[in-house]
């Protein structure tokens, strides 16, 4: 009788080895494209929830509230100042907010707000997130014009 040592050969584990590295050079690109449409997708939302909160909170308050209402106050939404930092504290009547990529503080989405409506601009064009952003057709509506607070008829 011979005794054989049953195992793997050299051949079989570079085949093994090779065809691991085929797959991961194919999963790796489409790792980083998925993670870069979830952060444009977390901002378009974002983007959506905040002037819902903004319009929701001007109608249930009324003028005079939301004349001294803080950000922190009227959304639960992250949104940064000019520099991409958070907004807390801030006034949330005549003032600007953005929504940045959290990667490279890149500010995709300006939010004006005034005493009577919301304006919407894209910003930080050429990064690829912020390009993302740009091209969504939700983004392109909300960006065509204000978005109106009721006037300032709604007291409370």
């Amino acid at each position: 009788m011979t005794n054989m040592r049953r195992g793997f050969t050299m051949i079989e584990l570079i085949f093994v080895i090779v065809i691991i590295g085929i797959l991961a050079a194919v999963a790796i690109p489409k790792l980083a494209a998925t993670r870069d449409d979830a952060k444009i997708s977390n901002i378009i939302a974002n983007t959506r929830t905040a002037l819902g909160d903004m319009t929701s909170y001007y109608t249930s308050q009324g003028s005079t509230v939301w004349s001294s209402a803080k950000v922190e106050d009227v959304t639960n939404v992250p949104l940064q100042n000019s520099s991409c930092t958070a907004a807390t504290g801030t006034a949330i009547s005549g003032s600007s907010f953005y929504l940045c990529t959290q990667d490279s503080g890149t500010a995709c989405i300006k939010i004006d707000v005034n005493a009577t409506d919301i304006n919407v601009t894209t910003q930080g064009s050429g990064t690829a997130i912020c390009d993302g952003v740009a091209s969504d057709p939700a983004i392109a509506a909300i960006t065509s014009g204000s978005t109106k607070l009721g006037g300032q008829s709604v007291k409370r």
